[in-house]
């Protein structure tokens, strides 16, 4: 679950009276569905309606949307957001990604229409961390999937960092398709190396993004990676 937050306000900065937030999973048509949690095995149903505090805040825990398919396997769904209050009542839709930091509604925010969608909101990011032998041995010699879109994605960053040992090479995969063309040493240990050149960056829906320690000296304690996408 990923905590989404939000603030009701008026123009003047007060807190509109007798508001509520109502959010439903819809897909791209704005068509209610069920939605089928793959990592929870619930089925997302019905719709939550949620109080703002005294001070026009508001907190809801939601699934993400790279866990969700529908029945026929799809996983085109955004969330509505309806917000009311002060007489008046506005709409509009969010993707929420899989995240353990919380995240503001209005960084998620997408449009949909004619089953497709485009989302307006920061950059989605998928990680995966190699701790103890996976980070300083070949134990994992392919690629490990770490997302899988939930759309039509476009690969805007790879970043990689490492704790202990003297070196590591890293590659992500699209796929099968190597996203860099020659792998990510991470040089220096602590702070992320960023990759300086991308190929293979337009990924489909469903398919595996994966990554991999391909090489690594001094037995590192752990290799992070990070991909960062938009919306395609």
């Amino acid at each position: 679950m990923t905590v989404v937050n939000g603030k009701l306000v008026t123009p003047v900065g007060t807190f509109p009276t007798n508001g509520t937030v109502t959010i439903q999973l819809v897909d791209y048509e704005d068509t209610p569905v069920i939605g089928f949690n793959t990592a929870g095995d619930t089925e997302v149903i019905s719709t939550s309606v949620v109080t703002p505090s005294s001070s026009g805040t508001w907190t809801a825990n939601l699934v993400g949307q790279g866990s969700i398919e529908l029945a026929n396997g799809d996983s085109a769904t955004v969330y509505r957001v309806t917000e009311s209050g002060a007489g008046v009542t506005y709409s509009y839709h969010i993707v929420v990604p899989t995240s353990d930091d919380p995240v503001w509604a209005g960084d998620c925010r997408a449009d949909v229409g004619e089953g497709s969608i485009t989302y307006f909101g920061t950059t989605l990011w998928a990680v995966a961390t190699f701790t103890g032998a996976e980070a300083s041995t070949s134990l994992i010699d392919v690629p490990v999937p770490i997302m899988f879109p939930p759309s039509d994605m476009v690969i805007t960053a790879v970043k990689a960092s490492r704790v202990g040992g003297t070196g590591a090479t890293i590659n992500v995969f699209n796929g099968d398709d190597a996203v860099l063309n020659i792998d990510l040493s991470i040089t220096s240990e602590g702070a992320p190396i960023s990759a300086p050149a991308l190929q293979n960056v337009e990924i489909a829906a469903n398919t595996p993004l994966s990554a991999q320690v391909m090489s690594s000296g001094g037995a590192p304690d752990a290799v992070c990676v990070q991909v960062e996408l938009r919306m395609a």
